[in-house]
């Protein structure tokens, strides 16, 4: 008796990967001709990136720090407090300018001029808009933004403590993200429809 029409390999279709049925097999971005970033090299990435970041932000906010604890033991020698208090808010508003100037220029212009950030780079990723160009200057700043305004906020008296936990929350909301995102896409990516692919 002859199978009945459509048995066979049409009929185990339903069954594929969830990935086949948007084009997307085993990473590779088939309207786009590029292949995403493993799992492994996003994470590793994200984490020469922390390091580099956390390391800079230290010594910044370290040499700034020092700075202020002299300025407040002046202050303090002289009974001007007022002047204390007005050199914290300088600091503060110092600290959250050079953090955002350095994100942004480690994030943003990064992207935009060479394809992605030093922790992409290095594992050889580059980001992509969705339509396969590279990341241009607006793609690159929408990506991002959450960054930008949660760097902001955290300058902000508590709300400050807020916007630094949403900060933790985003960095592991961005690693589940990527383990479990068919294409691998994180917060960012969501954000400035971006993709991140292996380098060419």
């Amino acid at each position: 008796m002859a199978a009945p029409p459509g048995y066979g390999a049409a009929m185990q279709q339903p069954y594929a990967q969830p990935y086949a049925a948007h084009g997307f097999v085993d990473g590779y971005l088939p309207e786009l001709g590029m292949t995403l970033g493993s799992k492994g090299k996003r994470i590793g990435a994200k984490a020469i990136d922390l390091l580099i970041v956390v390391v800079i932000q230290a010594v910044i906010s370290g040499v700034i720090g020092v700075a202020l604890f002299a300025s407040n033991n002046a202050a303090s020698r002289t009974g001007d407090f007022g002047t204390g208090f007005a050199g914290n808010l300088a600091a503060t508003a110092m600290v959250t300018l050079i953090v955002v100037v350095f994100d942004f220029l480690y994030s943003v212009v990064c992207t935009a001029q060479f394809g992605g950030t030093p922790g992409k780079l290095a594992l050889g990723l580059r980001v992509v808009s969705q339509d396969g160009p590279p990341a241009d200057l607006s793609i690159a700043f929408r990506r991002w933004s959450p960054s930008f305004a949660l760097i902001v906020l955290g300058a902000v008296p508590i709300v400050g403590i807020l916007a630094g936990l949403a900060r933790i929350g985003l960095l592991v909301a961005n690693l589940v993200m990527v383990l479990v995102d068919e294409r691998r896409r994180d917060v960012f990516d969501h954000v400035g429809r971006t993709y991140v692919v292996e380098k060419p």
